[in-house]
């Protein structure tokens, strides 16, 4: 017995595996470049969304069927979670006098919590899509970043 009533176990599994793999993808690439929330954290933070997205989805399926069962709003636990998230996210953000920094890092994070909570619901294709997307922003347009920053340096002295 498992204790899950509506998603089979080796699904949960699945959806653990496959949050655990896309955080590996995008901590790996933030470990390279010495950031802070790195592999591990990435990994946890996105095993740790998807498997309150299955809680939330089991209570859901469960408590439904129930006559006089206490009314349960999957979107709450959603809310929860990205507040807890934006939480984190907001945390790496370091401003002193000029310059804000970690503002990337908190924004991997937070769309982190996003793939971690398409895995949790099962929506493959949409967290796959997602890690693309922040890899391409983190890898193929850091040089660019770079670049142009560079140029605007440059035409403002």
């Amino acid at each position: 017995m498992t204790g899950l009533a509506y998603i089979e176990f080796s699904e949960v599994g699945l959806r653990l595996a496959a949050a655990a793999g896309f955080a590996f993808l995008l901590g790996v690439e933030r470990e390279l470049k010495g950031k802070s929330f790195g592999l591990r954290t990435h990994m946890l933070l996105c095993i740790g969304t998807a498997a309150f997205a299955i809680i939330a989805m089991e209570l859901t399926l469960s408590l439904a069927p129930q006559e006089n069962a206490v009314s349960v709003d999957p979107m709450r636990v959603v809310d929860a979670i990205i507040a807890g998230i934006s939480f984190l996210g907001m945390g790496s953000v370091i401003r002193s006098d000029d310059s804000i920094m970690g503002a990337t890092t908190g924004a991997g994070i937070w769309v982190l919590g996003c793939i971690g909570l398409a895995t949790g619901l099962g929506l493959y294709a949409i967290a796959a899509l997602i890690t693309g997307l922040v890899l391409f922003i983190f890898v193929i347009l850091n040089p660019f970043d770079n670049w142009l920053k560079k140029k605007l340096s440059d035409y403002s002295n």
